[in-house]
């Protein structure tokens, strides 16, 4: 009914717009806005009235070159992963703690394994750095550390002085105040992931597959987004299982995402807490998120250093 008695409006407007320009070409129409700024158009120049859904123009910002969004949170996130080029690519594979990036088994053959891992000696329980359990400790060995230092930052190290991998609870803070829609053709890419909107009012926030609720506004992508693609993950072969490996290595590529936070599960040090992903689910968790896995990582910069 809206939509009728917007169209008809519209039609009952334009054709009085027409009628008058038929007997007077120098008559205009002036439109103004409630902060009390206006413009004129010339009747005569106006071809159709369109009643529309608004979005929000805003302009690409930047840090140290790589673009963020503000989705209205307390840091900004960026439109891409840690060594992609665009919102849809996989970007680099990194272990926790680990700084070098890779792209794919046929390009580095770089096994992601205990026996790789930069921060033990070979097993899950001779951790050399960021461990809170002398059970999973070399020889005992604990620290105090639960949170990555800058220089084990992959994103710092990528992307420059003031990005860093999100905290767990930054993670969180994502999941639980936007709004989560899950696409299998992000931009007719045919890349599987999640749409990640600024929520236009409060009812909006935490809703995801598995949420139980739905959306109260209407969203498209011409409104403020991210985008988080499922890249599966490296890992070295369990077993025999190579079911879910593709042809460049890696498990899971369209049926799941594990994004990097920077902080580990203090119980069970050999895990750090991620992002995830799959087609009907999203969890923040530490559950088998082994810290030699190769994941993706997407990097959070403070509102001081955009500023």
């Amino acid at each position: 009914m809206k939509d009728m008695i917007q169209r008809f409006f519209s039609l009952l407007l334009l054709g009085a717009l027409t009628a008058i320009s038929a007997y007077a070409d120098d008559k205009g129409v002036t439109i103004y806005l409630t902060d009390g700024t206006h413009k004129q158009y010339r009747i005569s120049d106006i071809d159709s009235i369109v009643y529309d859904e608004y979005y929000e123009e805003v302009e690409p910002q930047y840090l140290n070159g790589h673009e963020y969004v503000d989705l209205g949170l307390s840091v900004k996130w960026a439109a891409c992963n840690v060594g992609a080029d665009s919102a849809y690519q996989t970007g680099y594979y990194m272990a926790w703690a680990d700084t070098v990036g890779y792209v794919d088994y046929m390009v580095d053959e770089h096994a992601f394994s205990y026996s790789t891992y930069k921060y033990c000696n070979g097993m899950s329980n001779t951790l050399t750095k960021y461990c809170s359990n002398a059970y999973y400790g070399y020889e005992g060995y604990t620290d105090e550390l639960t949170s990555l230092l800058p220089d084990d930052d992959a994103a710092l190290r990528y992307m420059g002085e003031g990005w860093q991998t999100p905290t767990r609870k930054q993670m969180l803070e994502l999941k639980n105040n936007c709004y989560w829609c899950y696409t299998d053709n992000y931009r007719n890419t045919s890349v599987p992931g999640y749409i990640i909107y600024k929520v236009k009012n409060d009812n909006d926030r935490g809703i995801y597959p598995g949420s139980g609720k739905e959306p109260t506004a209407k969203y498209s992508l011409r409104n403020v987004h991210i985008f988080l693609p499922l890249a599966g993950y490296r890992r070295a072969e369990g077993g025999q299982n190579t079911t879910n490996f593709d042809a460049d290595g890696v498990w899971a590529r369209g049926k799941s995402g594990l994004y990097l936070t920077a902080d580990i599960d203090t119980g069970s040090p050999e895990s750090a807490y991620i992002l995830n992903l799959k087609s009907n689910t999203l969890g923040v968790n530490s559950t088998g998120a082994y810290r030699y896995y190769g994941c993706t990582v997407r990097a959070v910069c403070s509102p001081e250093v955009t500023e």
